[in-house]
């Protein structure tokens, strides 16, 4: 007789994450391992991790290289400009309903990129920052 899986420890969890290179998004990938919902936002043209091999040898145009695949396999993901009002509107909207933001670059970066962590604990009380460095 086989029972249904166990719900998974973090389902009720939301990330927003908004690392870069490994840190970051290897801690949002073992939270979404655990059944976090992690939203990996981008800046354009992307993570440099994406084109970055072990080998140093040019991706075909399109492909991720295996470790950004690895690092963010499961979480959903969205490119969001900090140049553009509209889609840093709707990047200060996600922080609203996260429970966890995941950032790279301290606090300075993060309020170049999307708000003060004073104005982020303002519309959002409950929201836990990470700030994570290589």
């Amino acid at each position: 007789m086989s029972h249904p899986p166990a719900p998974r420890p973090f389902s009720a969890l939301r990330v927003l994450d908004l690392s870069t290179e490994i840190a970051g998004p290897y801690a949002t990938k073992l939270l979404c391992d655990q059944g976090a919902d992690v939203l990996r936002v981008e800046e354009p043209p992307g993570d440099p991790l994406r084109r970055r091999t072990a080998a140093q040898i040019e991706l075909p145009e399109g492909a991720d290289s295996a470790l950004f695949q690895f690092l963010n396999a499961g979480k959903r993901a969205a490119l969001c400009s900090a140049d553009d009002p509209t889609a840093r509107a709707r990047l200060r909207e996600l922080a609203r309903e996260a429970d966890v933001l995941v950032a790279s670059g301290g606090p300075a970066a993060l309020a170049r990129r999307l708000a003060s962590l004073a104005e982020l604990r303002a519309a959002n009380p409950r929201l836990s920052v990470v700030s994570i460095s290589p």
